[in-house]
Parts: C-alpha cells; sequence; structure tokens
C-alpha cells in the first residue's frame, strides 16, 4: 500500500490516467490548467528552456471546457491539444516528461481553473503514488 491510496480512492479522476509508469526519480510535477488558450507553447518553452533539475520532472497541461461553452472554445482547445503533441513529438528528454489530460462538457459549477488545477495535482499524487514518493513536489 502507497503513502496516497487512501486519498486517491476518493477522488473521481483518480482512475482515469492510463499513463505509463513514472520514472522512479521522478520529484516534481508541474501543472497547468488550460482553457481557450492559444499560447501553452509559449509556457512550454519557457519550462522546457530552464534549468533541469537533479530529479526527474513531468509536466502536467490539463485542457478543460464546460458543457455551456461555444464551438470557438472547443475549437481553440482542440487546436491547444494538436499544437501540443506536435510540441511534445520535438521536445524528447528522458528527464523531462509532458503530459496531457482533456476533460470536456464539464457541468458548469464545476468548471474552471481551480477543478483543472486539482486534477492535474491528483494526477501528479497519483504518478508520485506510483513509485511511493513521499517527497514529491506539485508546482502550479
Amino acid at each position: 500500500m502507497s503513502f496516497a491510496d487512501h486519498y486517491l480512492s476518493k477522488q473521481q479522476t483518480a482512475t482515469c490516467f492510463p499513463f505509463e509508469k513514472p520514472s522512479r526519480d521522478l520529484k516534481y510535477s508541474i501543472v497547468i490548467p488550460c482553457y481557450n488558450e492559444d499560447r501553452l507553447l509559449v509556457t512550454l518553452d519557457s519550462v522546457w528552456n530552464c534549468q533541469r533539475p537533479e530529479s526527474d520532472t513531468e509536466v502536467v497541461v490539463v485542457v478543460n471546457s464546460s458543457e455551456t461553452d461555444t464551438p470557438d472554445v472547443i475549437n481553440q482547445n482542440l487546436k491547444t491539444i494538436e499544437d501540443f503533441e506536435t510540441w511534445k513529438d520535438a521536445h524528447a528528454d528522458p528527464a523531462i516528461k509532458f503530459h496531457l489530460l482533456h476533460f470536456q462538457g464539464i457541468r458548469k459549477k464545476y468548471a474552471g481553473a481551480g477543478m483543472a488545477r486539482k486534477t492535474g495535482m491528483d494526477f501528479a499524487v497519483h504518478r508520485f503514488n506510483a513509485i511511493n514518493q513521499k517527497e514529491g513536489i506539485i508546482i502550479s
């Protein structure tokens, strides 16, 4: 049993993270909420260009939209996802991994940066828990 099993068992999103097991050296997770954003790549470039810490890092981008968002917002989010995938393919480094979570049609009362941030942080906890990294640091 890992340190966050109890917490994760109570989170609705904890079972929807189908990614490969994280590096045993994972120590940092950067969470970036993303909604109707046309400049995500500027942020990713900024993170990419930083000096790497001695431990591994993951960047988690959470793209979200509500059930009431316009087609323009949905289309921008889809373009952002496409841009992210292209950018990610061109930026491979085992010490820093990039993940994208996409949630659309969220009930309006739950949609927003706070929920996206919480979802990303739950993902980070899930990743740290998978390797029993009790000292992982989440940055947002």
